[in-house]
Parts: C-alpha cells; sequence; structure tokens
C-alpha cells in the first residue's frame, strides 16, 4: 500500500500534506521560491530585457507547477483506501 505525502485538506478543498514527506517538499519549495527569485530575477533581467515582476511571476509559476505534480503523483485519497 502506498502511503501519500499529500492527502484531502480536512476542511474545503485542496491537499494538504499528510507525512513529514509532505512537509519536506512543502517547505524545500518554498525555501526554493524564494532562493531562486533573490538570486535569479536580477542577472535574467540584466541578459533578456523582461521586466522584474514578469520574471518573477514566471519563476512562482515552474515553482508551483512542479509543488502541484509532486502532490499529484504522491495524492492519497483515503476515500479509495
Amino acid at each position: 500500500m502506498r502511503r501519500g505525502w499529500f492527502g484531502p485538506k480536512q476542511m474545503g478543498w485542496g491537499a494538504s500534506p499528510s507525512s513529514w514527506e509532505g512537509w519536506l517538499v512543502t517547505l524545500l519549495m518554498i525555501g526554493g521560491m524564494a532562493v531562486s527569485i533573490r538570486l535569479f530575477v536580477r542577472p535574467l533581467h540584466d541578459t533578456t530585457g523582461l521586466a522584474t515582476p514578469a520574471l518573477t511571476a514566471l519563476m512562482s509559476g515552474a515553482w508551483v507547477l512542479a509543488l502541484l505534480v509532486i502532490v499529484a503523483l504522491t495524492y492519497k485519497d483515503s476515500s479509495r483506501s
């Protein structure tokens, strides 16, 4: 039986970390997003000429998409046991 890293929230819609692996992935994603924005947005702006808010949005979107893929791959629905 596969143990899910993420599962349904107690209230509302969406997924929530349900194991230490899920919490670790969530914290690493938040930290990785903050560090990558801090380190790479300015050099990318200087190289490409794109606006800083646009680069920040693109980078944040990439991190959120990566998190959603991990959630989808490790989601365990308790109703399906």
